[in-house]
């Protein structure tokens, strides 16, 4: 504590003292004992301490946002480390999907008491990255394909094709050609402990029409009236038709 000479009081800090008073003598009057006044200034509670909640994902870093405070000489400790934990820097480490709860404490310091304050910390599944498929397209009669997915995150693939007379697909995506047409693979992923599951991918599947095997027909040696039926291999739906080129003949 300091004391101006008018006797007014400023009190520097926490702690025990005493001031000393004099009076000086007067024409009529000597000079009374000196006293002595104890002072005590108790520490303080000073400014609450407040922890803003924190929402993160899986391997994500943020620091803890603190407001209020004194010394601002803090410390921090998570109730659990295997969803969140945090470095005596005041960085928060997202690990495992759930809730925990996040304590900063506050050091006692000469003036002030030490406090404590809690928030929450929420950790959920990151983002997966998106499925991706070039689409395909190949001539009917093609042998049977492995569709190729890119992205997404370590989940179980699974495929659906939406029109099963263009093509067939199994359950570890091997396609089978089954006719000619247009149609999509529809491709999902399951979500895993760290991820998210993906948006749905359809990938476009054209299914071209084929040359196939050409057609040959045997030369026909025949006498009048005579009657023989043309020799044909070859072709691919054997649905024929005739036409001669001389009926006369």
């Amino acid at each position: 504590v300091s004391v101006s000479a008018k006797g007014e009081m400023t009190f520097a800090g926490a702690g025990n003292t005493n001031i000393a008073v004099s009076q000086a003598a007067t024409a009529t009057e000597d000079a009374p004992a000196e006293v002595t006044v104890a002072v005590t200034v108790k520490k303080a509670a000073g400014n609450a301490l407040q922890v803003k909640a924190l929402a993160l994902k899986i391997d994500g870093i943020r620091p803890v946002e603190v407001t209020g405070g004194n010394a601002r000489a803090f410390s921090y400790r998570s109730n659990d480390e295997k969803i969140a934990s945090v470095d005596k820097e005041g960085l928060v480490t997202a690990h495992g999907k759930g809730s925990t709860t996040l304590t900063v404490i506050e050091a006692e310091s000469a003036n002030y008491w030490g406090q404590q304050a809690e928030t929450s910390v929420t950790v959920d599944v990151k983002d997966a990255m998106p499925l991706k498929a070039a689409p395909v397209a190949v001539e009917f009669g093609a042998a049977k394909q492995q569709l190729n997915i890119t992205g997404g995150n370590d989940g179980k693939l699974s495929y659906r094709s939406l029109d099963e007379k263009v093509v067939s697909v199994s359950a570890k995506g091997e396609m089978r050609f089954v006719g000619a047409g247009n149609t999509n693979i529809a491709v999902n992923q399951a979500a895993t402990a760290t991820e998210e599951a993906p948006a749905e991918v359809t990938v476009a599947v054209t299914v071209k029409k084929a040359a196939g095997n050409a057609l040959q027909a045997k030369a026909l040696a025949l006498k009048i009236d005579g009657v023989k039926p043309v020799e044909v291999t070859g072709g691919n739906a054997r649905a024929f038709s005739y036409r001669s080129s001389d009926e006369k003949i």
